[in-house]
């Protein structure tokens, strides 16, 4: 899966390679793993958490509202109206 993070002022990643990803959604959690069916999605309030492939690293970002989408293919693009680091 790749993992594309986006606000109105900085490209966070593109393309970037993960195992799985967590989010909070408008209607509550989500997690997306490999394989997960594809979705279109309202962003809440709350952490985006994910290790990237090797499980080396950790990820959290704080982000407030936008767009999940998971693609036919997997991929995850996130279109957030805001992001904290």
């Amino acid at each position: 899966m790749q993992l594309n993070l986006v606000s109105p002022n900085k490209l966070f990643f593109s393309n970037k390679k993960v195992n799985s990803v967590s989010v909070v959604s408008t209607q509550g959690g989500l997690q997306i793993l490999k394989g997960h069916s594809p979705l279109l999605t309202t962003l809440g309030r709350g952490f985006l958490k994910f290790y990237d492939t090797d499980k080396k690293d950790f990820f959290s970002y704080f982000v407030d509202g936008g767009y999940l989408e998971v693609s036919p293919k997997g991929d995850i693009f996130i279109l957030a109206e805001k992001v904290e680091s």
